[in-house]
């Protein structure tokens, strides 16, 4: 099965790491639930608070650290070629054409595991693709005590992802 046939002709949940999805009055877990394919990043595949994120998870993008790497069975894609430490435990790498692409668009020369699997999934034909869990670093990664900036350009990614993405006809920001 190709990376693309998870997407294509599939709704598609983007879950975020942004401790606000658990702040929320409403919970969106079930909703979540509901989309044909549900992905995830690094360790916030690891789930805290089902009726906030959700249980279901079908790929989870990772940054290339052992460290980050979700330790249960799932469908893992190595978001970009920085690491080659858990190369072998992924199925699929995204193509470095389009890490490149994504780097030109927002000037950023390490886009963020979310920002470079929006990108690749923007370039397919979706049913549509609904975007939870992302505020750009408003307030910390949930798996994590300190909200570390890193060495991202969150202002960048925010920018392309609401005067880009979410101008697509079938994507939104809930």
């Amino acid at each position: 099965m190709s990376l693309n046939s998870y997407f294509i002709d599939k709704t598609v949940a983007i879950i975020g790491n942004a401790n606000s999805l658990f702040l929320n009055k409403e919970k969106y877990g079930g909703l979540i639930d509901s989309f044909d394919t549900v992905c995830r990043f690094n360790l916030g595949a690891k789930i805290k608070q089902e009726e906030a994120q959700g249980s279901k998870t079908t790929i989870v993008f990772n940054n290339g650290l052992r460290s980050t790497f979700p330790d249960f069975k799932t469908i893992a894609v190595l978001a970009s070629n920085v690491s080659f430490e858990t190369r072998n435990v992924c199925a699929y790498t995204l193509p470095e054409k389009s890490n490149e692409e994504i780097r030109n668009h927002i000037s950023c020369e390490r886009p963020s595991c979310g920002m470079l699997a929006m990108y690749y999934i923007s370039q397919l034909k979706t049913k549509g693709v609904a975007l939870f869990g992302f505020d750009w670093k408003e307030s910390k990664t949930f798996y994590h005590k300190e909200n570390t900036k890193g060495p991202h350009n969150w202002n960048a990614e925010r920018k392309y992802t609401t005067e880009v993405l979410l101008q697509k006809e079938n994507w939104k920001l809930i």
